[in-house]
């Protein structure tokens, strides 16, 4: 009984972590990957990891 009380709050509690993530503003990032330019945009939380972004 004590282990599915802790597996259920284990659970739970990675829930948590998921929905607290941010995302960048998908349309400044669309905009970044057609033009290659967003000048202004704040990209701080975008994931470009794999973007080909070179001029």
């Amino acid at each position: 009984m004590k282990l599915t009380i802790l597996a259920i709050i284990m659970i739970l509690s990675q829930l948590g972590w998921i929905n607290s993530a941010k995302a960048a503003n998908p349309a400044a990032i669309r905009r970044l990957l057609e033009t290659n330019e967003c000048s202004g945009c704040d990209l701080s939380e975008a994931n470009l990891y794999n973007a080909n972004c070179a001029t």
